[in-house]
């Protein structure tokens, strides 16, 4: 990040312009200033000043001042090395409208917020909730040494001083002592994808205090773990051998000038060689850079370990970045997982089974595949029988990544079986804090006392992020069961997690969050005033519409609920969730004809979303729209094959229809996820009596 000059600006700002996909920006100087022409928050095209250029290369951002002390980073962006000027916006929304988060003036794109900490050195953020305004300052416009060595004064005493060079050196985090902690936690801040718990970090604090990483979600990781969105290196490398072995981010790093510590392959001979270092004596001795090993011609394509071992994907538009779990390739896994292959990255005129031939002709049908993390949480994530069995072995194998045990104890929470019971209690007394996190959060579906004997004593927990999540675990039972001797370590917890949401303001989302918490513990007029604090700071925010409709609909105000979700759909006339909350609310208030279209509408909006399709067959089913209604669940199926509430409407469809054999087919699905299953069995039983 720089000020905006003729030494730092890379774009074409003479007079270029930018017209594609319903756009039309201009770019130019006046008085040796830059600007760029487009429209703005309020839909009127105006000229904003460029204040600082955001990246270097392989593309740029330009910052634009907007009024409250927003500095935005403009959505179409400098293509460095192809010099045009790209959008960064993507899919089937390439020109959101004004007061859309994603337009360029909102709220995605705020670098007070969004960009700001990792960009910068010694950020504070200065937001004002009442003011809705930011005064944000830092000590460095761009990374500087503090931004990971923290502040630098006892250091600079320290060399005044003449202090003893082999002495410590006055600096809060010292790389030298314990590299790999030191490390893990530093880089983490940046190059993980996390959400921040507070707004006084300092460089060598104890991460989870500050940050809780993501573990491997299905909207940020493939089934096996490779990268599918922007997830910034971290979690990709704890799912490595090298992580594990010891390996840290400057063993192939120079952290200072952020290249490599050495040219192609040489980066990873230094210890892949037939002479490993004693360091990492674990290694195989072996010649890796010879076609004996590759597989490839000697400086070919696929002759490069990252080509095999590293696969890119692009983000940005023109940015490749690597992945960093530095996997083995199995396109056998691939192929029965679905993911991506590195195999089929190059040769994408063959398929994952032809790779997976090639891999057997080369070292033998027998060839050793060992088990994948990766299985377990497809079938987590696909609903599969046996799942459940699945991620609580995954949960307690120590010799998987911590990582993947962590996403298989996040799974858990759906599953009452025993062996999921133990592995979330097994998790709750781990020594990693992202392991008790999940489990926490795996306690969710459980009863009110089984989730307090297991997340009582984690509301004492040393570390803040665990202590976070035991709060909310039992925020529902706070009013009405808490244990006495638990009241002041809640309220402790409680307040630990107020502030975390707090920390972060400025987000529509946060005062949505601290709404649910106040909801849950049973403070209706707090969760209104956070939820109507959601809607002042985004009008279009319909989360927070819903969230107020449904406290009116607790408090017997039907009118009230009405109005709110009217605005709602106001404020957002294609958002489905409202239309659906929508639909409901008809159905309730004996409307039924209301209550369908608003629910086929949503459905039709959002045909990803499994809720909103089950809840359309049911429609049609009361309608008496049998096979409409069929259809419709066919289609949720084909696309999710284990979701249980469609599998159980369509049983139970097909039953009140009299079709016995296609109710009994979707039983035996239901019985496979649940031996015990009561729908199931009843209509089981039925078929047996009418035989």
């Amino acid at each position: 990040m720089a000020e905006a000059d003729a030494t730092t600006v890379k774009g074409d700002f003479a007079e270029a312009v930018f017209d594609k996909g319903g756009r039309r920006v201009r770019f130019f100087t006046k008085d040796d200033r830059y600007f760029i022409e487009a429209r703005g928050a309020d839909d009127t095209i105006a000229a904003y000043e460029v204040r600082y250029t955001f990246g270097h290369e392989p593309l740029q951002q330009y910052l634009l001042a907007l009024p409250m002390g927003r500095l935005q980073a403009f959505d179409i962006a400098w293509d460095t090395s192809r010099g045009r000027w790209f959008s960064l916006q993507s899919g089937d929304r390439p020109n959101p409208p004004p007061g859309d988060r994603l337009h360029w003036a909102g709220g995605f794109y705020n670098w007070n917020s969004t960009c700001g900490f990792c960009h910068s050195t010694g950020l504070e953020k200065g937001f004002d909730l009442q003011a809705n305004r930011f005064e944000t300052t830092w000590a460095d416009v761009t990374v500087g040494c503090q931004a990971c060595h923290g502040p630098a004064q006892e250091h600079v005493t320290w060399a005044e001083q003449g202090a003893d060079r082999g002495k410590q050196n006055g600096l809060p985090v010292d790389f030298k002592t314990d590299r790999k902690a030191a490390e893990a936690a530093v880089c983490a801040t940046c190059h993980a994808r996390r959400r921040e718990l507070s707004n006084d970090y300092r460089p060598g604090a104890p991460f989870y205090d500050h940050f809780l990483p993501a573990v491997l979600r299905q909207d940020l990781y493939f089934h096996d773990g490779q990268i599918l969105d922007e997830v910034y290196v971290w979690g990709s490398f704890q799912q490595s051998r090298m992580f594990a072995a010891g390996v840290t981010c400057s063993n192939c790093h120079e952290p200072h000038s952020g290249a490599l510590r050495g040219n192609g392959n040489a980066v990873c001979t230094q210890c892949h060689n037939p002479s490993p270092p004693q360091a990492f004596a674990s290694i195989r001795p072996l010649d890796y850079d010879a076609p004996a090993h590759h597989r490839h011609q000697s400086n070919g394509p696929g002759s490069q370990c990252v080509d095999c071992h590293m696969p890119a994907r692009t983000y940005m538009g023109v940015d490749p970045r690597r992945d960093h779990s530095f996997r083995v390739p199995r396109p056998d896994l691939e192929h029965a997982l679905e993911t991506p292959s590195a195999c089929s990255n190059c040769h994408d005129d063959r398929d994952r089974q032809w790779a997976a031939a090639r891999i057997a002709d080369w070292y033998g049908p027998q060839r050793r595949r060992e088990p994948h993390f990766g299985t377990a949480l497809a079938a987590g994530r696909r609903g599969e029988p046996g799942a459940a069995a699945k991620l609580a072995a995954l949960a307690k194998d120590n010799a998987a990544p911590m990582i993947a045990r962590a996403t298989a104890l996040s799974m858990l929470g759906g599953y009452r079986d025993r062996r999921s019971i133990e592995a979330i209690v097994t998790g709750l007394k781990h020594d990693e804090p992202l392991m008790r996190v999940q489990a926490l959060r795996a306690t969710a579906g459980l009863p009110a006392n089984a989730r307090v004997t297991m997340a009582g004593p984690a509301l004492s927990d040393p570390v803040r992020a665990v202590r976070i999540e035991a709060a909310r675990a039992i925020a529902d039972i706070a009013a009405r069961q808490l244990p006495q001797a638990l009241g002041k370590p809640f309220l402790a917890a409680a307040n630990d997690y107020l502030k975390a949401e707090s920390s972060a303001a400025e987000r529509p989302e946060a005062h949505l969050n601290i709404g649910v918490f106040f909801q849950n513990v049973g403070r209706p007029k707090n969760a209104a005033v956070a939820y109507n604090q959601a809607i002042r700071l985004n009008p279009r925010f319909v989360p927070g519409y819903l969230n107020l409709a449904e406290l009116m609909r607790a408090a017997g105000d039907q009118a009230g609920e009405a109005a709110l979700l009217e605005k709602a759909l106001k404020a957002a006339p294609e958002d489905a969730s409202a239309h659906f909350a929508m639909g409901l609310f008809e159905i309730r208030r004996r409307n039924p004809d209301a209550g369908l279209a608003a629910i086929a509408r949503a459905a039709k909006l959002d045909p990803t979303q499994p809720r909103f399709a089950h809840a359309h067959a049911l429609a049609l089913q009361s309608h008496g729209r049998h096979g409409e209604a069929v259809a419709e669940l066919e289609r949720l199926l084909a696309a999710d094959p284990w979701y249980r509430p469609g599998l159980t409407a369509m049983a139970e469809i097909l039953a009140e229809t009299k079709d016995w054999q296609g109710a009994g087919r979707y039983a035996n699905k239901m019985l496979a996820l649940n031996p015990g299953d009561p729908a199931a069995l009843r209509i089981i039983r039925a078929i047996t009596e009418l035989k």
